[in-house]
Formats: C-alpha cells, sequence, structure tokens
C-alpha cells in the first residue's frame, strides 16, 4: 500500500505540473500494481469487507486515465478523472480497519495549477 500511496503522489504531481506523459505512466502504474496479488486472498478483518471490489475500481479507474492521457493528450481530462481515483483511495481507506488511521490529506487537490 505504501508503493500504492507513492504512486498517487508521483500521479499527483505530473497532473499538478501538467506533465501529460508522467501522468500516463504513474497512471498505468498504479492500474497494474498489485497485478501479482490475489485481492480475495486478503483478511476482511484487517483490509475491510469491500476490499476487493474497491480495488478493482481503483486499478480499472487508473487504467482509464492512462488511457485517455495516451489518447487524447489532455491534461484537464486526465485531471477530471483524479477524483474519482482518490475516492477509491478514501472509500477503500474507511470501510478497513488496519487503513482508517491512514490520513489521505496529501493526496487531495482542491484546484489544480
Amino acid at each position: 500500500m505504501r508503493d500504492l500511496n507513492a504512486r498517487m503522489t508521483d500521479l499527483r504531481g505530473a497532473l499538478s505540473a501538467g506533465n501529460i506523459e508522467d501522468a500516463a505512466s504513474h497512471a498505468q502504474a498504479i492500474a497494474v500494481a498489485c497485478d501479482d496479488q490475489d485481492v480475495h486472498a486478503f483478511d476482511p478483518e484487517l483490509f475491510g469487507v469491500r476490499f476487493g471490489e474497491i480495488d478493482q475500481e481503483l486499478h480499472a479507474a487508473a487504467a482509464a486515465m492512462a488511457e485517455a492521457a495516451v489518447a487524447d493528450g489532455d491534461i484537464e481530462n486526465a485531471r477530471a478523472q483524479y477524483g474519482p481515483l482518490l475516492s477509491s483511495c478514501v472509500s477503500c481507506h474507511a470501510q478497513a480497519p488496519s487503513a482508517s488511521h491512514v490520513v489521505l490529506d496529501e493526496l487531495a487537490v482542491t484546484e489544480w495549477p
């Protein structure tokens, strides 16, 4: 999860800087992060009962962002997709007993430069 947080931080930075190529790369890295893990093997008492569902939403949103960023090169479109992506992080942490204390404020964006 720390790796995913770092990737989200990198994505936020690329979007803030207006660097669509880096944003696409970071979004793609998020899309395939954890592909080698079976989300159904995680303990719901630690990760919450909706972990698998939210995990799939997160990676699908990142894949869609990466694809759109590469296809149209529109930084504003990519920025618009960041909110739903971050929402997956927040939703998961809110329902996961082991992650509910983790603050995701550093990933939030109130306004793009």
